[in-house]
């Protein structure tokens, strides 16, 4: 017989294991309640996700509450009773304050010195491409749906203008512009190459770093976009992060939503 299930569900977690319920931190619902012994995590009963996360977490449980709602047993138990937990209850945001991955606002058109205009040619050599300018849509969608993303490696950054950069060595197949990296934090559209009257170490603190002062080095590690016909793109490196699943939906939430 099929019984439902009660509307929340009760897991105890020793504190020395609370790390292990950062997993948690985009699912929605999840309450933590800090006793003296453990911590008490109520998820809601539905939420077949958030218990197959629970399933895989050094926590003790289920456990759901008496007809009363005075006391908690282990689900389908009618002995080892525990009191209600009566500590102090925080959502899972709070305990483990997130800040959403960053967006890129830049778009931005640069009109460096005229000697250095950042000219592409036809390239002459095949290289292997290490990032994809893709629709920001088709990214989140790839995402969400395909398995191992959180295992790939990538990384990606997100723009206001509805795209993305995608950074590593297995880059999904989607459409968009695949990117090669000529050096010093600079992609190029695949199929073209700066022209060899611009030096590369020079446009890159021009444009990355115009501040910095040409006996240095470039030190700063902003990502510069160049694609064939279009003004280049820069990207802060505050906004790349580790393409995975939350994050994904981290940054959907909190600037497409």
């Amino acid at each position: 017989m099929n019984m439902s299930r009660p509307p929340c569900l009760f897991f105890r977690c020793l504190p020395e294991d609370a790390g292990h319920l950062r997993a948690l931190r985009t699912c929605e619902g999840v309450i933590l309640i800090s006793s003296p012994e453990c911590l008490w995590v109520r998820v809601p009963g539905t939420a077949e996700s958030i218990l197959k996360l629970l399933s895989a977490m050094p926590v003790e449980g289920p456990l759901e509450s008496t007809a009363d709602g005075t006391m908690l047993r282990f689900s389908g138990e009618v002995t080892g009773l525990w009191p209600m937990p009566d500590g102090q209850h925080t959502t899972i945001h709070e305990f483990f304050p997130v800040v959403p991955p960053a967006i890129s606002r830049h778009q931005i058109s640069i009109e460096p010195d005229q000697r250095l205009l950042p000219q592409l040619v036809q390239s002459t050599e095949s290289r292997k491409p290490e990032a994809l300018l893709c629709g920001w849509l088709a990214l989140e969608n790839w995402a969400l749906r395909s398995a191992g993303t959180n295992e790939k490696g990538l990384l990606y950054a997100a723009s206001t203008h509805g795209h993305a950069v995608v950074f590593g060595n297995s880059l999904p197949a989607l459409p968009g512009k695949l990117l090669w990296c000529a050096g010093d934090n600079i992609y190029i559209q695949a199929g073209w190459d700066l022209a060899r009257s611009i030096d590369r170490h020079i446009l890159s603190r021009m444009i990355l770093d115009p501040a910095a002062d040409e006996a240095q080095p470039h030190a700063g590690s902003d990502i510069l976009i160049l694609l064939h016909k279009r003004q280049p793109d820069r990207i802060p490196a505050g906004c790349v992060t580790p393409l995975n699943r939350s994050s994904i939906r981290l940054t959907s939430w909190s600037h497409y939503s």
